[in-house]
């Protein structure tokens, strides 16, 4: 069993690149409403995901983007981060949730190096002593096997977060408001 794992951890893809599936805020009106990122993206592996994002929203981040996937691959939190940094995002929220199991077939094939089989012979016929050697070269071979596989699926979702400018009150541009009557 071990060794099946391994062969299917060899033969699957890198982790699940978020960058893949990223899908951008389009009510944002641009950078302008933002404080400048200043490097550096907080990763944040969350367990309340909504209650995480209601925090950091509160804190005064806006949602600059967002990417969900369903995978078996895993998340590598560098790729992450480095995804993160490319977009200015000053905090990343994600999160993986147990969607089921998948299963499927993955080929394994051995391989049968080839070999030379020699054989020695010697006796007589009618008196006549005779000796030989015969040699055969038997060809390589190849088998593959499909072996059931099955494995674990998850929903991954990450929420990409800027911060905001906070709005200054300037009262020589006030406008006095009227209630209508």
């Amino acid at each position: 069993m071990q060794r099946m794992r391994d062969l299917r951890d060899a033969l699957r893809p890198h982790a699940a690149k978020f960058s893949n599936y990223y899908q951008i805020n389009t009510k944002l009106s641009g950078d302008e409403q933002f404080i400048p990122h200043e490097g550096g993206s907080r990763i944040i592996h969350s367990i309340k995901f909504v209650e995480d994002c209601q925090s950091i929203w509160k804190q005064g981040y806006l949602v600059i983007g967002i990417c969900s996937l369903v995978s078996d691959h895993g998340v590598d939190e560098s790729d992450l981060a480095e995804f993160a940094e490319k977009l200015g995002a000053d905090v990343v929220i994600w999160n993986a949730e147990y969607s089921g199991i998948q299963q499927g077939v993955m080929p394994v094939t051995s391989f049968q190096p080839g070999r030379t089989a020699t054989s020695f012979s010697y006796g007589a016929i009618g008196g006549t002593p005779y000796n030989g050697v015969t040699t055969t070269q038997l060809p390589a071979t190849t088998t593959t096997q499909y072996v059931p596989v099955t494995t674990n699926v998850f929903q991954y979702t990450a929420m990409f977060w800027r911060k905001e400018k906070k709005a200054e009150f300037d009262p020589s541009t006030a406008k006095e408001i009227v209630a209508p009557k």
